[in-house]
């Protein structure tokens, strides 16, 4: 997998995102974000955005006790479509997401991050008699490895995962701040019941930034500065 990300990694210029995929987000963060900032809670003991500045307290200071908190969010991205057959049971999607710019006030993006993959499966033309064959869905980083996601189904996708920047996330005009995962798309039967089965998958993508304040707030979710380029099979 890792010589696929060399396709698109370092040297290529980030592709711009469908104008759909930029506006801005003025609701709430969602739901799913709860879950997913648990999960981007652990991944963050495995890896890191580089360069954020470290933050050190003498004997007479103390954490700050108040901060303004700001969402960002990015929803229905288009991810893509494939059809797995007998001739090809299995299709991997890679996804690379860029951040370009700090947020409002300076405000990092990229801490918390996740994403939310969600998606339809729809068999079809298959061997008279043949059950749908399951698909098992696995989403994985190569930058937190022991965070991958993997669930079966036969109809609806809902998975979601951390997203782990690295690179010089602090300044990410001047870097090289991005995140990486890929998304494996393969029937149980690998072929066996025939005819085809339809995947369509879309995502959310989300992230929250702190600034230690004299109160706490939440800024109203945001589009993050970010760039995404999806690579299919």
């Amino acid at each position: 997998m890792r010589a696929r990300w060399l396709r698109f990694g370092r040297n290529q210029a980030p592709a711009t995102p469908k104008a759909t995929d930029n506006a801005v987000r003025a609701a709430p963060a969602p739901a799913w974000l709860l879950g997913a900032v648990i999960i981007a809670s652990t991944a963050a003991l495995l890896g890191t955005s580089e360069g954020e500045p470290a933050r050190s307290f003498g004997a007479s200071q103390s954490e700050p006790a108040n901060f303004t908190s700001y969402d960002f969010a990015r929803d229905d991205i288009e991810g893509g479509s494939v059809e797995l057959t007998q001739a090809a049971p299995e299709a991997t999607f890679y996804v690379t997401l860029t951040a370009n710019d700090l947020g409002p006030d300076g405000v990092l993006t990229t801490n918390g991050a996740a994403v939310n993959v969600h998606g339809t499966v729809t068999p079809s033309e298959l061997m008279p008699g043949a059950a749908a064959p399951r698909v098992t869905v696995t989403s994985t980083t190569p930058d937190a490895p022991g965070t991958n996601s993997t669930i079966e189904t036969v109809s609806d996708i809902t998975l979601n995962e951390a997203l782990i920047f690295a690179g010089n996330c602090a300044v990410p005009k001047d870097g090289d701040c991005r995140a990486h995962f890929a998304l494996k798309l393969q029937r149980s039967d690998d072929g066996a019941a025939g005819g085809k089965v339809s995947i369509h998958w879309t995502f959310d993508v989300a992230s929250r930034g702190q600034l230690p304040a004299q109160t706490s707030s939440t800024i109203a979710a945001q589009d993050p500065p970010w760039t995404v380029q999806v690579t299919p099979p």
